[in-house]
């Protein structure tokens, strides 16, 4: 049974890490370097999430960090609002 929690669980994950991969692509493609959406691609790349979510974007798709360009306060008021959002559906 645990077996069978681990693949559902390992396939979550890669669903997560198409979705992120998909993400990426769709701020290559037309994001313009938006505050919101840099910020939304930078909660998945922390370190307490998959190693795989950073590989993707700092290894595959390094081309999109030239649109990177956060001041510090724009990181960390964003993102605070970020979390509020997804803690309400946690």
């Amino acid at each position: 049974m645990s077996f069978i929690f681990r693949k559902r669980q390992k396939q979550k994950s890669q669903t997560f890490v198409f979705s992120y991969r998909s993400l990426i692509e769709q701020y290559e493609a037309c994001s313009f370097g938006d505050v919101l959406f840099s910020n939304y691609l930078l909660v998945p790349i922390q370190q307490i999430y998959d190693v795989e979510l950073r590989k993707h974007l700092w290894i595959e798709h390094s081309t999109s960090l030239a649109y990177l360009r956060l001041k510090p306060d724009q990181v960390t008021k964003i993102n605070e609002q970020i979390f509020d959002f997804i803690e309400i559906f946690f």
